[in-house]
């Protein structure tokens, strides 16, 4: 709401409003739509926009829910091979605690563990657990395949 009179111009509407004109709207739908959708290169006024520029995200509702990849999930023993992470969150006489250990093809590489609140729980220390593993994961540079245990 503008709280205008009825002799006040459209465009004064606008900027008043805030909202842009419908014809430069349009525009910006048919090039978003050109560069994201036709992935066509396009120029607006002296603009240029290349649709290799942007990032293609995939829709995971174009996808069946029957073939989605994702995570890949199996029960396995540790074999000592390769990189292994195992992590665990208990609590013991109402202490919490969270750890994680890193091994690779058996020898300890790393291992870090954390004291939680009283009042966290056992849950809370699993997940924290993971956390270790995951910000401790993402400081590699390989693209070897890892065991989380």
């Amino acid at each position: 709401m503008t709280r205008a009179y009825r002799t006040s111009s459209t465009i004064s509407l606008q900027v008043l409003a805030g909202v842009p004109p419908l014809d430069l709207r349009a525009i910006e739908t048919y090039a978003n739509f050109l560069v994201v959708r036709a992935q066509q290169d396009i120029t607006v006024y002296s603009e240029s926009f290349r649709w290799e520029d942007y990032v293609q995200m995939e829709s995971p509702y174009l996808t069946h829910p029957a073939i989605k990849d994702g995570i890949g999930f199996d029960w396995k023993e540790p074999k000592g091979e390769g990189l292994e992470v195992f992590t665990d969150g208990s609590g013991i006489n109402e202490k919490i605690g969270a750890a994680m250990v890193v091994l690779y093809f058996g020898q300890l590489i790393h291992s870090e563990r954390l004291r939680l609140g009283d009042n966290c729980t056992v849950y809370q220390a699993e997940l924290v657990g993971l956390k270790l593993a995951a910000e401790f994961l993402l400081t590699l540079t390989t693209t070897k395949r890892v065991y989380v245990y």
